[in-house]
């Protein structure tokens, strides 16, 4: 009698943790599990990894992405650079990055401080905040709406109002910017 194997699937689906599919070559899921033994990573990537491919789609956890990232970083560099990734291993990885980089901005975006930063900006002013423990400052640049970012690096240059508004903290400080500024115009 002939005992008949299945081979390895050929594509292993992985699913981020939005729920974003990417398919890579089973070849490409044998070399990320390899990295991340190799460098102790995320035990859940390493699990999903390990499970994925003829029984599944490899399932991705939110702390796992991070380590696989990371993988496939490391991976890049072992093999000559991100041009020379199988493409659905680079595809995964500029993936995960987007949508970690997308989190990070819905986070960001909900902070206070950038959310006064913000309001700033649309009347041509950059606001900069300086001090430390319970002692802080907004302070305010006078800055071109259209190319603030481009000249970010010169700001100095710009003209300051030090010393604007006091905080016990970097959010206290900005909050009472945004409040003297309201009442001054």
């Amino acid at each position: 009698m002939i005992l008949v194997v299945p081979e390895q699937s050929a594509r292993v689906r992985v699913v981020s943790y939005n729920g974003t599919v990417v398919e890579i070559s089973s070849a490409g899921r044998d070399a990320i599990v390899a990295q991340l033994n190799r460098l102790e990573l995320s035990v859940s990537a390493l699990r999903a990894f390990e499970r994925g491919g003829a029984s599944g789609p490899v399932n991705l956890d939110q702390r796992g992405e991070a380590s696989v990232i990371d993988a496939i970083s490391a991976l890049a560099k072992r093999v000559g650079g991100d041009s020379h990734l199988e493409p659905g291993v680079a595809k995964l990885q500029r993936t995960l990055r987007e949508e970690l980089h997308a989190a990070w901005a819905a986070e960001d975006a909900q902070l206070v401080g950038n959310q006064v930063q913000a309001w700033f900006r649309e009347r041509g002013l950059l606001m900069s905040l300086s001090g430390e423990g319970v002692d802080w400052w907004a302070n305010l640049h006078r800055i071109d709406h259209s190319t603030w970012l481009a000249n970010l690096d010169r700001i100095n240059d710009a003209p300051v109002i030090p010393r604007y508004a006091h905080g016990s903290s970097p959010d206290e400080a900005a909050i009472r910017a945004r409040e003297r500024y309201e009442q001054e115009r």
